[in-house]
């Protein structure tokens, strides 16, 4: 994924927050947030056993300025910090992907919860429960 801020990303932004290697466990298995105020849709997404997943991987939160750009493999694990700013965080995103990979292929390349699709029905495999 390329990822660049097209306004500068202070402290109080939430700069997004990324575990430095974590790409190379793979994909790991989520469940959905419930309960009192609970998130939707990707954003109600919280990685299995997340305390101790994420326990070995130094993490940072770059402060970063349009015209900078970020390069992290999608499965790379990372997520925005909280915004308490005034100022939305607005990024350009490009992925970049192989078409042969044999998941995308398994999935037929589905889309999940920005096309309308619950990840658990493209992947159940990895849906897990609280």
């Amino acid at each position: 994924m390329f990822w660049s801020p097209l306004l500068p990303v202070r402290p109080e932004m939430g700069p997004v927050e990324i575990a430095q290697g974590s790409h190379k466990e793979g994909i790991v298995p989520v469940f959905n947030e419930s309960g009192e105020g609970a998130r939707l849709g990707a954003y109600g997404l919280r990685l299995d056993e997340e305390k101790k997943r994420l326990a070995p991987y130094a993490r940072c939160a770059p402060l970063t300025q349009p015209g900078d750009l970020l390069l992290m493999d999608f499965l790379t694990l990372h997520q925005s910090g909280e915004n308490l700013s005034d100022r939305p965080r607005w990024s350009m995103q490009f992925r970049y992907f192989n078409f042969a990979d044999p998941t995308g292929v398994r999935i037929a390349w589905r889309g999940s919860y920005a096309a309308g699709v619950e990840f658990s029905d493209i992947m159940p495999e990895l849906k897990k429960t609280e």
